[in-house]
């Protein structure tokens, strides 16, 4: 009589379209930063896209084996008239981390370009497989 169906909101809302509008990245939390990571020769390279902000509000972060790049920026806007008063403020935030074993961070150099930040480091070195025969008692 009843089918045991997953439960998803997408499901609620009438016709594709509508759906997909609103699985879009604008409502689905915190925007992820798109990025291309390449080699070139000895050379990692990530490049990632930050439309709208500046160097300044940019952030690259390395801890143990995660490169995290960051960006927040922050508006205000005040209009004052006679009979009214408009604030508005805004939040933009995005984030990214990536798990890059043994990368060294003091190989690491950025630059900022139109929206574009390119880091390049010394590829990691991969370690050499480790064989080792078992004896067998």
């Amino acid at each position: 009589m009843f089918e045991m169906v997953p439960f998803s909101p997408k499901g609620l809302l009438p016709g594709t379209w509508l759906r997909d509008f609103f699985a879009d990245d604008l409502f689905s939390g915190p925007a992820l930063i798109k990025a291309d990571i390449f080699s070139q020769g000895d050379t990692l390279v990530i490049e990632a896209e930050l439309p709208g902000f500046s160097k300044d509000e940019v952030t690259v972060k390395v801890e143990d084996h995660k490169l995290t790049i960051s960006a927040q920026r922050k508006e205000e806007n005040e209009e004052k008239a006679e009979n009214y008063l408009r604030r508005e403020r805004s939040l933009s935030r995005v984030c990214r981390t990536f798990l890059i074993e043994d990368l060294d961070p003091e190989s690491i150099q950025a630059s900022f370009t139109n929206g574009l930040l390119r880091l390049t480091a010394h590829k990691p070195q991969e370690p050499a497989p480790k064989t080792k025969e078992i004896e067998i008692e």
